[in-house]
């Protein structure tokens, strides 16, 4: 799954250029012109930072994915960058422009399980030792992997690695990762499994626009005019909740479109830390907030609300306290960007909360 660990920095970007980068592995901390394409690709797979030139770190939010196809459109020009170092690009259109996306020879990636043995924060390395040699007393040959990043801020080292100390013996299906571990958690009780992607997954992105068919190898990122949103069609949301449904959504910076660990399509909004947080933290990149953004007790509260009821009321039917109700109005509020009871109303209608 295309997700991404993102420190929210409130701080904007300007400040970040101030920052001494102290990455340890330094292929994955590009500060450099503009990286490369393929470099893009990577990010979508790995748990790194990387920034842009400016120092601001990029980073990238799974819309949908395994879907057989999507729609998108941009109100001015679109640019499309396949992937590769120096690639060409396509500039379509000079109004509004809609295109199509599917993908063709899907192949999933490959993934290797391991039985994780322990976990170290990565800032403390004596630790890391003292964890391996232990382990390895008790017999078992140790392998280590780094999740994460370090990165200097004003003074101060920003470490959220941890190492992952496994059992160096690789598994390539899940159920047998799982029979390990439950061998080895006879000795160690926190044992659980950790995968590794060994191969990326591929497909062919065909992309449709007015006059244009295009196809594109592993990875295509979808570009708007500049201060311009990029406009999703029927982006799916609330699975498993009662609210489920799909929507057009608007989504600032760029789309990527690749292939899913699964072989099968996936979209993904790939922004700077700057963008992203002018006006749109806490919960999504979106230009209107998606309602999965709430808590669960958020929801009850919003729902409880739009029937009309008080404040007081709410509290005694959830039994919390006024206070507390009232601090989950402003939260709702804050996160959704609305406005007064007429609005939260509106909202909860519009996304299906009184049904």
């Amino acid at each position: 799954m295309l997700t991404r660990t993102f420190l929210l920095l409130r701080r904007r970007c300007l400040i970040m250029r101030q920052a001494i980068l102290l990455s340890l592995i330094p292929t994955l901390v590009l500060a450099q012109e503009d990286f490369t394409r393929r470099d893009r690709t990577a990010l979508l797979y790995q748990t790194k930072f990387v920034f842009t030139p400016d120092h601001c770190p990029v980073v990238n939010i799974l819309i949908m994915e395994g879907v057989p196809s999507v729609r998108f459109g941009t109100d001015g020009p679109i640019e499309l960058l396949p992937e590769g170092e120096g690639g060409p690009s396509l500039r379509l259109g000079s109004g509004r422009v809609e295109c199509s996306a599917t993908l063709e020879g899907g192949r999933p990636g490959r993934i290797r399980w391991w039985v994780a043995l322990a976990r170290v924060t990565g800032a403390d390395l004596d630790a890391v030792r003292q964890e391996q040699a232990a382990l390895e007393a008790r017999g078992f040959k140790v392998r280590l992997f780094e999740r994460g990043s370090v990165f200097g801020f004003f003074g101060k080292v920003l470490d959220n690695r941890v190492w992952v100390l496994a059992e160096d013996l690789p598994h390539e299906t899940l159920e047998k990762a799982r029979a390990r571990r439950d061998v080895v958690a006879a000795e160690v009780r926190a044992a659980d499994v950790f995968e590794e992607m060994v191969e990326r997954p591929f497909g062919i992105i065909r992309v449709a626009c007015p006059g244009v068919n295009a196809s594109f190898p592993g990875l295509v990122a979808i570009a708007p005019p500049p201060g311009k949103t990029i406009h999703v069609r029927d982006v799916e949301f609330g699975k498993g909740f009662a609210w489920h449904g799909h929507e057009d959504r608007s989504y600032r910076g760029q789309i990527y479109l690749t292939a899913d660990r699964n072989g099968r399509l996936a979209i993904v909004n790939v922004v700077d830390a700057e963008t992203l947080l002018k006006g749109l933290v806490p919960s999504s990149p979106t230009d209107e907030q998606p309602v999965e953004s709430l808590t669960p007790r958020d929801i009850e509260v919003l729902r409880l609300i739009a029937q009309g009821y008080t404040n007081r009321e709410i509290a005694d039917l959830l039994s919390l306290s006024v206070r507390t109700v009232e601090s989950h109005r402003a939260n709702i509020m804050d996160k959704l960007g609305l406005r007064g009871r007429a609005e939260l109303v509106r909202y909860a209608r519009e996304h299906g909360l009184l049904d």
